[in-house]
């Protein structure tokens, strides 16, 4: 299991530590952020289009907010209206990205971690427990070492869920 040393954005190996560091502070977010966060981390598997739209959205948005402070004009009514809509499908469809991979993996991840001794463990969950749950999903979804960040997520959204509510239900 190459979950030992992964390696970050940089091409530098990271350690099982970082990684649970990094699980640990995603459990702050809600459960919502946690799948558009893992939605983002699966576009380097999606066509670079769906990537591009999103980075000229981005654009469009820091471009119209330099815009606007230079000259000290505020966007009009249709522009906002425009880039909370886009903005607002993009946040839905990082979700539903995530959602989605969640259920793709669902019975793998049931398999590995729905037994009793996992769920006794998950019942109180702390810095030790996350890094054998973060251990057990990356072994799981079998990531390149390069993708192990998204174990990372999918073990915070599992724990934010709670292993026993995700053994237990048909749905997210």
């Amino acid at each position: 299991m190459a979950v030992a040393e992964g390696i970050d954005g940089k091409g530098k190996e990271v350690s099982i530590e970082k990684l649970t560091d990094e699980a640990m502070k995603l459990l702050r977010m809600e459960l919502d952020e946690l799948y558009v966060t893992l939605g983002s981390q699966l576009l380097a598997r999606d066509f670079p289009s769906r990537t591009a739209g999103i980075a000229s959205h981005l654009f469009a948005l820091r471009d119209g907010s330099v815009q606007g402070r230079r000259f000290m004009v505020p966007s009009s009514e249709s522009t906002l209206t425009e880039w909370k809509k886009r903005s607002g499908e993009i946040y839905d469809g990082l979700r539903q990205d995530g959602r989605g991979y969640l259920a793709d993996t669902r019975e793998g991840l049931r398999k590995a971690l729905c037994n009793d001794d996992i769920l006794s463990l998950s019942d109180h969950v702390n810095r030790s427990i996350l890094q054998i749950i973060v251990v057990l999903v990356s072994g799981t979804l079998r990531m390149p070492v390069e993708l192990e960040p998204i174990a990372v997520t999918v073990s915070a959204i599992l724990v934010k869920i709670g292993l026993r509510n995700f053994c237990l239900s048909s749905a997210l």
